[in-house]
């Protein structure tokens, strides 16, 4: 009985901060997109998150989540975007905990399964920060990829007796952006500094912060070193750094066949074992018999 009356205080504690924050929060949820996974109890988290000062005693969840954000999405929105991720990992981890009571109030007391739904609550925070550096590292994995075939474009259009900032520039215009790429979206606005008077080298030196990735830090330093000089040597430095930014992708292709090989692994054993008994069983059958 006592975990009936558990769970609706739970309950009734969730429906309070929603009511509470009903309203409040339209305006920024439109400015700023992003996903929760329970949208509707997400302005409860928000007016629990900013009146009940729950982000001070989160800090071991934000603090980390902060500096991953910053690194996928920028510094623009950060601070929101950052706030909008705890109140989504707080209020999923206290449906697992809604969850794990309702599941013991209706199995007599079974306070095991109470138990449950508070492990899961503590999952969650660990779970999450481990989505971002999912996300991180997809991130980073994208820009690898694309890196080399915008320098390759790049020596071409020096070759053919183009400026590196003029090379630059055309190939950003050039890019057709069919899906969203990290690199394309930093580069393009990189191009948008350019066009509105900020210097190359300040342009570079702002997409190699964004992006926050070795491997364009050193295509932005080659290029900051260079790109006065012109001639054979900018083209010499960035041959160089094609041909290591081409490695780069060998090896991170690499990673990702023998993540895709080790996926498949349990699905080949899982149809080997079926293959097996339907091999098998009709065999042993007949020997029964």
């Amino acid at each position: 009985m006592w975990m009936f009356i558990l769970f609706g205080v739970e309950m009734l504690l969730l429906f309070v901060v929603i009511y509470l924050g009903r309203g409040k929060y339209t305006e920024l949820f439109a400015s700023i997109p992003y996903k929760f996974k329970l949208p509707a109890a997400a302005v409860g988290a928000m007016y629990a998150l900013e009146h009940l000062r729950l982000m001070k005693y989160l800090d071991f969840i934000t603090v980390k989540a902060h500096e991953k954000i910053i690194v996928i999405h920028g510094n623009k929105h950060a601070r929101e975007l950052t706030q909008f991720f705890t109140a989504d990992t707080l209020i999923t981890s206290y449906m697992c905990l809604l969850v794990g009571t309702l599941l013991g109030a209706v199995s007599e007391g079974d306070v095991s399964l109470l138990g449950i739904g508070l492990l899961f609550m503590l999952l969650i925070p660990v779970l999450s920060l481990k989505g971002l550096t999912t996300e991180m590292e997809r991130r980073k994995r994208s820009i690898v990829l694309d890196l080399p075939e915008v320098l390759n474009k790049i020596i071409l259009l020096i070759n053919a007796g183009e400026t590196a900032q003029g090379a630059f520039v055309r190939v950003i215009k050039g890019m057709q952006v069919e899906e969203k790429r990290p690199l394309i979206e930093q580069l393009q606005l990189t191009a948008l500094e350019l066009q509105m008077g900020v210097s190359f080298a300040k342009a570079l030196e702002n997409l190699s912060r964004r992006s926050s990735v070795s491997e364009v830090s050193l295509f932005t330093t080659t290029l900051m070193l260079n790109h006065k000089r012109g001639g054979d040597e900018l083209v010499t430095a960035l041959r160089g750094l094609a041909k290591e930014l081409w490695d780069r992708r060998k090896a991170v292709c690499r990673t990702l066949g023998e993540e895709a090989s080790s996926k498949l692994l349990f699905p080949m054993v899982l149809i080997f074992v079926i293959v097996m008994v339907i091999v098998g069983a009709p065999a042993i059958m007949v020997m029964n018999s």
